[in-house]
């Protein structure tokens, strides 16, 4: 009787050391960031006005760019120069493939064009983020 207390009290205090975390682990997880600059344009000119997205694909190579993106994040409407910038903040580090997705209504009409597949590598708070420098062009 006497080892299943103990059994079941060493249970009891793992359950509440798991659930309940100490101050050295209460810190919430570092993040890894990325700059992102799109240039939208159509027939070669700046195109104020496009909503932008960004997404990452699943292949951390490019190497294959078909299937649904693993995750899409929207960054903003193009203003006057066709050029949108935005860090990027991610949970995750390390190299991710990624394209833009831009749209923009002409009237009733809406259209979408991709930029081709770029290598962006994350890197956590503190170190210089890396950037790259996407562009959608409508014809």
């Amino acid at each position: 009787m006497r080892p299943a207390r103990i059994v079941l009290a060493t249970l009891g205090c793992a359950a509440i050391g798991t659930a309940c975390p100490s101050p050295d682990c209460a810190c919430p997880p570092a993040l890894s960031t990325a700059v992102v600059t799109v240039m939208v344009t159509a027939s070669g000119q700046p195109l104020p006005g496009a909503g932008v997205t960004i997404q990452q694909l699943g292949s951390p190579t490019c190497a294959d760019t078909s299937g649904t993106p693993l995750h899409i994040s929207a960054i903003g409407i193009t203003p006057g120069s066709g050029i949108l910038s935005q860090t990027i903040v991610s949970p995750l580090s390390g190299e991710a493939c990624i394209r833009a997705l831009a749209r923009r209504s002409q009237g009733q009409l809406t259209d979408s064009a991709l930029s081709e597949p770029a290598i962006l590598d994350f890197r956590f708070e503190g170190s210089k983020p890396d950037s790259v420098l996407l562009v959608v062009a409508f014809p």
